[in-house]
């Protein structure tokens, strides 16, 4: 049945057989085109590792549709139409996240700022949702890189030394070992940090580390381009852009990404520049596509706020 294929296709996920995975994914919607769960992993493979954007929008407004009580489709969604450039409509779903779960309502208002470019303001909201929800809250990725990024822009680096300290301990030993998503996740981090302030030697070791768990046991579908973006954290540019570049031309069009503040050694590379506005090109065609389809009334309804 349909809940067993999409059991099934995540086992296969985590071995790294994404394409028996994705095949089990359209067999469970084929026999159920209700099953919520598969839409949005058709929503989401659509998006972070197709690159079609337009497609990803019609599958999660399905499912939102089928399950609008189920918040975070409103964080897929949100982070779907920002990819597009759909500012307006990426922010009505972070507002749709803030009604369905009020105790995330910093960590959403913070999204609608930063998506309007107000970081500063955004970095507030992220601060105080760390302080209510204490060490639980540093398990939230993109919020602790709304931080890292504010504070190495602000200079405030003993502070962010002083998040990650008790978190990520073993991190700083002189033979760091990555193990789990989540420390990788750090391990750039705190490469970053350790770059804007010279420790060399320490940077050396997280990226070392970070690099080989991507390449050996990473089932992310977005290790490759994390090991681009480790490689420039390490200074070498011309291998970090060339990962990047294969990676867009197989379709890759994740805007966002590509802006991470991880990546600022590429920044006005023109080899860098260009596949940006590859990628920029692509996306324009898409929120096009999607704003054919919604005149034509061929995507599921948004639901009232």
């Amino acid at each position: 049945n349909s809940e067993f294929r999409w059991e099934l296709a995540h086992l296969l996920e985590r071995q790294n057989r994404w394409q028996e995975s994705y095949d089990h994914i359209v067999i469970a919607t084929q026999n159920d085109p209700g099953h919520v769960n598969s839409l949005r992993c058709l929503g989401m493979h659509a998006a972070w590792m197709e690159g079609q954007f337009d497609s990803a929008v019609r599958h999660l407004r399905q499912a939102a549709a089928l399950d609008p009580q189920r918040a975070f489709f409103c964080v897929d969604l949100q982070d779907v139409y920002r990819n597009l450039g759909d500012l307006d409509t990426a922010n009505w779903w972070s507002a749709r996240r803030m009604e369905l779960e009020p105790r995330n309502a910093s960590l959403s208002e913070a999204s609608i700022l930063w998506n309007l470019g107000d970081r500063a303001s955004a970095a507030e909201k992220d601060y105080a949702s760390l302080e209510h929800c204490c060490n639980e809250a540093i398990k939230d990725t993109q919020a602790r890189l709304r931080l890292l990024e504010f504070e190495l822009e602000t200079g405030a680096i003993e502070k962010a030394r002083a998040r990650y300290y008790d978190t990520a301990i073993t991190l700083f030993d002189t033979s760091p070992v990555v193990e789990s998503e989540e420390q990788a996740s750090m391990a750039l981090e705190l490469a970053s940090l350790f770059r804007t302030t010279g420790e060399e030697e320490r940077l050396r070791r997280l990226t070392e580390a970070a690099i080989e768990f991507y390449t050996e046991y990473s089932y992310n579908y977005y290790k490759d381009f994390y090991t681009a973006m480790a490689l420039a954290l390490r200074g070498e540019s011309d291998r970090a852009l060339e990962q990047i570049e294969a990676m867009v031309d197989s379709g890759f069009s994740d805007r966002v990404a590509l802006e991470d503040f991880r990546l600022e050694a590429l920044a006005g590379v023109e080899r860098f520049e260009q596949l940006k506005t590859t990628v920029q090109a692509r996306l324009t065609e898409q929120l096009q596509r999607v704003e054919e389809m919604e005149s034509r009334g061929e995507l599921a309804e948004m639901p009232n706020l």
